[in-house]
């Protein structure tokens, strides 16, 4: 279960911080309840998450951005903790139990799987372009949480279980009613992300990832049957070509396996999409922009998507901002010191998830905003700082220079540099592109294969 936010809770409010102070209690009174057959799942708070968070509005008027916001949303049923913690139990055991029968650690799938991960999934990418597969098919599912008919996923399951003890449970765990439809109608969310998909898989919901790797198991083996370089992240999935030619059969065979056997939908094949609209591209990232699971690729150089820098300054706007970041954390009380540890926390995860990709430009443009937004917050918290004191600070894009710390100031402050951070978590790891050389260089075509064969050093070092 992710403990990372504290402050998370489901409809009965009780926070992952709260059930903590009392654990024994509650797993022991959970055991309890699971051994005698009387635990029931509870009902699910829905809530919906921004997909543009940080990115900036593109229409033109109030009504307009607000059509924009309402067409951009990932919905989210997010149970309470003592659920959570089942439907981790359950994810955990069903893995172990069924990962061989539906051979979920092939070649291709690379979500949620344990020590693999989105570094995983560039590598191959990079890899396959570096093997001379330079077209790349971007294949794009209609809403596939929602349309995976959650009874079918269950019924493959259940049958490659050795018996029925947690039929009911698994039943149980895709059935949660939502507790807040009132709210949702209210927020004008209902209709468009809730009210159709009672049938789907829940996302927020830790089996969920489980289930669409094994719903997706039988397009992964008829994929890598057909001989494509696919690489598959939940529901993304790229596949490499060496021809256009050859990118177009590979969407007509994924269109044959998801469509007619799997009842989903691709989005169509498009040369050209307009704004805003959703399709299936064959992309040459040397001629067109490409991103795969928020890292650009231009044929090159891997550097993190623009959304996602966006997003961390936007986080930094909210956290410099006294009342933004109360607003934020209403169940916390926020000081000084609290606001620069929440900074702190969001830069150094920010900086370690895509440290492994050619970001150095990015994150000393990231710590030109640190600067800036660290002398507003303390300015929020009643420091007078001088313009004279300060420095003018340049921004990508922008003309105007803001006000914001010198490096001294910055030192003083107690947050380390963000290039230094960098560093840090780049320690003993080979770049990018000198790993897939190293790898090309030793014959590997898949990442999966690359093993120290025991030298934990070479793992070490690979950053893998």
């Amino acid at each position: 279960m992710n403990k990372s936010n504290q402050r998370s809770r489901g409809p009965s409010q009780v926070t992952i911080k709260s059930f903590a102070t009392h654990l024994d209690k509650h797993l022991e009174r959970l055991s309890k309840s699971l051994v005698d057959g009387t635990f029931k799942f509870s009902a699910v708070r829905g809530a919906t998450l921004s997909k543009k968070a940080g990115k900036p509005a593109t229409a033109l008027n109030a009504a307009d951005a607000e059509i924009e916001r309402l067409n951009n949303l990932r919905p989210l049923r997010i149970p309470d903790i003592q659920d959570r913690i089942i439907h981790k139990a359950l994810a955990i055991r069903l893995e172990a139990l069924l990962s061989e029968t539906f051979k979920l650690g092939n070649e291709c799938s690379f979500a949620y799987q344990s020590k693999i991960g989105v570094e995983h999934a560039i590598v191959q990418l990079g890899l396959y372009y570096k093997m001379g597969y330079k077209y790349i098919l971007e294949a794009d599912i209609v809403k596939f949480f929602d349309n995976v008919v959650a009874e079918d996923v269950l019924k493959k399951v259940k049958v490659a279980l050795p018996d029925t003890t947690i039929d009911k449970l698994l039943d149980g765990a895709l059935k949660q009613e939502l507790s807040n439809v009132e709210e949702l109608m209210s927020k004008k969310v209902y209709e468009k992300y809730f009210q159709d998909s009672e049938n789907g898989i829940p996302q927020g919901n830790a089996l969920s990832p489980l289930l669409a790797n094994i719903y997706l198991s039988d397009f992964d083996q008829r994929m890598l049957e057909g001989g494509y370089k696919m690489v598959r992240y939940a529901d993304d999935f790229i596949i490499l070509c060496k021809s256009i030619d050859d990118a177009k059969s590979a969407y007509e065979l994924a269109k044959e396996e998801l469509e007619g056997k799997l009842g989903l939908t691709l989005h169509p094949l498009r040369e050209i999409k307009g704004e805003g609209e959703k399709a299936s591209m064959i992309k040459d990232p040397r001629q067109h922009k490409f991103n795969f699971l928020s890292i650009k690729f231009d044929g090159t150089s891997f550097t993190v998507e623009d959304g996602k820098v966006a997003s961390i300054v936007g986080k930094l706007k909210t956290l410099a901002c006294r009342e933004d970041c109360n607003a934020l954390y209403p169940h916390e009380k926020v000081g000084l010191f609290q606001a620069l540890k929440k900074v702190s926390n969001a830069l150094e995860g920010w900086i370690a998830s895509y440290a492994f990709v050619n970001c150095d430009v990015q994150v000393a443009e990231l710590d030109n905003h640190v600067n800036i937004q660290l002398s507003r917050l303390f300015e929020s918290y009643g420091f007078e700082l001088k313009p004279s004191k300060l420095r003018k600070t340049a921004i990508k894009g922008h003309a105007k220079k803001p006000l914001g710390l010198t490096p001294a100031q910055r030192e003083l402050s107690g947050l380390p540099s963000c290039i230094s951070t960098l560093e840090k978590a780049r320690r003993n790891r080979l770049p990018l592109n000198d790993l897939l050389d190293t790898l090309i260089k030793q014959g590997i075509t898949n990442i999966k294969n690359y093993k120290s064969e025991g030298d934990t050093a070479t793992e070490k070092k690979s950053g893998l």
